[in-house]
C-alpha cells in the first residue's frame, strides 16, 4: 500500500480560503505553513494536475499582458468532502528523522568537540524560526484579526504557539547538548 501524498491536503486547505495559481499556493506555504509543513514545486504542480484530473479541484486560464496565461485553481464541493474528511481522520504519528541527533547518537566515532559549533548553528537557526514565528503572530494579530475577523484565526494562532513552543524546546536542548558535550571535551582532554 503506497503512502497518501498530504501535499493534496494542505493545497485543498489554501484553496479553501480562494481561488489561486500554484505560485500563489507556494508563496502561502512559505509565509505561513513552513515552520511545520513543507511544500516546494516539485509537490504543488503535480499535486495540483492529480487534483484537477479527480474533480478535486477546477483551473482557469487568466490572461496576463506579457506573460504566459495564469492558471488558477479553485477548489471545487468534492474538493471540500475531501478535505471535511481528511480533517475527521486521526493524522498519521510522525516519525523524527534528525540529521543532528543521529550525528550525536554515533558520536564517539570523532569525540564531543566537533559537535559543539553544529549544535551552536542549531541554536541559531531554531532563532531565527522562532524571530520569523514572532512576526507572523505580530501580523496575524494586527493586520488579520481586525480587518478579517477570521473564524480560524484560534487555529492559527494555536499552530503558531506550537511552533514558537517546539523551537524554543529545541533551542533549550541546544544548551544543554552544548553542557554535556562541554563537560564531555573536557573530559577527552585529560
Amino acid at each position: 500500500m503506497s503512502r497518501e501524498n498530504k501535499s493534496q491536503y494542505a493545497i485543498l486547505g489554501i484553496l479553501a480560503d480562494a481561488p489561486r495559481s500554484g505560485y500563489e499556493i507556494k508563496k502561502l506555504c512559505d509565509q505561513f505553513l513552513s515552520f511545520f509543513w513543507n511544500e516546494n514545486y516539485g509537490n504543488i504542480y503535480p499535486a495540483l494536475k492529480k487534483m484537477e484530473a479527480e474533480g478535486l479541484v477546477t483551473m482557469e486560464r487568466m490572461k496576463q499582458d506579457g506573460s504566459p496565461d495564469k492558471k488558477v485553481y479553485t477548489i471545487t464541493e468534492a474538493g471540500h468532502t475531501a478535505l471535511k474528511d481528511w480533517l475527521r481522520r486521526p493524522p498519521d504519528f510522525r516519525i523524527l528523522r534528525e540529521e543532528l541527533l543521529l550525528q550525536i547518537f554515533f558520536g564517539q566515532t570523532i569525540g564531543a568537540a566537533p559537535f559543539r559549533e553544529k549544535i551552536e548553528r542549531q541554536k541559531k537557526w531554531c532563532q531565527s524560526i522562532i524571530d520569523r514565528l514572532n512576526e507572523v503572530r505580530e501580523y496575524v494579530e494586527t493586520e488579520i484579526a481586525p480587518e478579517r475577523q477570521e473564524d480560524n484565526l484560534p487555529y492559527w494562532l494555536a499552530t503558531l504557539r506550537f511552533g514558537l513552543r517546539f523551537y524554543q524546546m529545541e533551542s533549550d536542548w541546544c544548551d544543554e547538548a552544548q553542557a554535556i558535550l562541554l563537560e564531555l571535551a573536557g573530559n577527552e582532554n585529560d
